[in-house]
């Protein structure tokens, strides 16, 4: 699990990716058929929901100014799963889990009492759970990712591969 916080209000995280990377790559050689967990603030732009304003096709605001370098960085680990909020969007909504050359994942809004459980098997298939604090129940199926299966999918680079990787 790899978390940072930005330089500043305006969720500078340039000054991070050094670090992200050099994480990141330590992660893969260690544990290559491991999920890694990169947990931030705001989310990618142009991949869950609200990650763009409506209406045009403005991220700021909505997500970090991540470099084309760094997000290219990313694409090279299927088995990276980024977890963001930052958009206050319920959990029940569509969208909040999208999926590429890695998976990434909007966390909803504790003040709607929503939360994600992970669950990891020892075949390191990651169930996430979306879960209702108020209502005391799961929203929805879980979101089920197989990390050999990603790994499998991104060698090949089939172009649908995320419908054999994420099962609900």
């Amino acid at each position: 699990i790899i978390a940072v916080s930005p330089d500043n209000e305006m969720d500078y995280y340039h000054t991070r990716e050094s670090y992200i990377r050099e994480h990141i790559q330590a992660a893969a050689k260690e544990a290559p058929d491991k999920p890694i967990f990169l947990i931030v603030h705001k989310n990618v732009d142009h991949t869950v929901i609200a990650t763009f304003t409506e209406g045009s096709d403005s991220t700021e605001s909505m997500a970090p100014d991540w470099s084309a370098d760094f997000k290219a960085f990313m694409a090279q680990y299927p088995q990276l799963i980024y977890i963001s909020g930052h958009t206050h969007n319920s959990l029940k909504e569509s969208g909040n889990i999208y999926q590429t050359s890695y998976t990434h994942i909007n966390d909803g809004c504790m003040r709607s009492g929503e939360y994600l459980m992970v669950n990891i098997s020892e075949k390191n298939v990651v169930a996430i759970h979306r879960m209702d604090a108020v209502n005391d129940r799961e929203i929805e199926d879980p979101w089920v990712i197989d990390m050999k299966a990603v790994k499998e999918s991104a060698y090949n680079r089939q172009p649908s591969s995320a419908q054999h990787i994420l099962h609900r």
